[in-house]
């Protein structure tokens, strides 16, 4: 009992002291040092297990009211988004993000505010950006943007034509059923949500 809540405090508590010590010291680069390297590893790990428990209806229920019941700040989607921003080049992280939120986005359009609210549309915009090509990113990453409304223009569409036969947008993803396949080339245009992503740490911190 309390898992899950424990887990978004303790994996928020050092990723946060983790940006803390880098801007003490003015770096900018979260992966070159061993502490960074480490931090990068337990963060996709805890969030890994929070992906693989959000496919679950209940756990989704406990994940989203973790904002509210006093034992984190801010609750697991703005951990999720915070931490997307910091490792942005991670591949894992990235991909358990953009399925993360797909799995809770798929429980209906309740959380999907939420989501929006704390900048997950730019955050999963930009990361298919960077890893255009990892398909299973990619697949997490479309399933957001048809779920929240934002399904790829025209010009988008030959990119992710693979995914749209016979992929559906409402079922949940937890690690063992992202099996390998072959690599997708989709990209997005990001000019004008590139400043909000990178000011998702600097507002997480102010609002501790």
């Amino acid at each position: 009992v309390g898992g899950i809540p424990s887990l978004i405090e303790s994996l928020r508590y050092h990723l946060v002291s983790h940006l803390h010590v880098n801007n003490r010291y003015n770096r900018n680069n979260h992966t070159g040092s061993p502490s960074s390297e480490q931090q990068m590893q337990l963060q996709s790990n805890g969030l890994a297990t929070l992906q693989n428990l959000s496919v679950n209806k209940l756990n989704k229920e406990m994940l989203m009211s973790s904002a509210s019941n006093g034992k984190t700040n801010g609750g697991f989607v703005p951990l999720l988004l915070l931490a997307m921003s910091t490792f942005l080049h991670n591949a894992e992280i990235q991909r358990t993000g953009c399925n993360a939120l797909a799995n809770l986005l798929c429980n209906g359009s309740c959380y999907k505010s939420n989501v929006l609210s704390n900048g997950g549309l730019e955050a999963v915009k930009k990361s298919a950006e960077i890893h255009k090509d990892d398909e299973g990113l990619i697949r997490g990453a479309y399933k957001c943007l048809c779920l929240l409304g934002q399904k790829p223009t025209s010009s988008q569409d030959m990119q992710f034509a693979h995914l749209e036969k016979g992929e559906s947008t409402d079922k949940e993803v937890s690690l063992h059923n992202l099996g390998s396949s072959e690599n997708t080339n989709a990209s997005f245009s990001l000019d004008d949500v590139d400043s909000s992503v990178r000011s998702a740490q600097s507002s997480s911190l102010e609002e501790l």
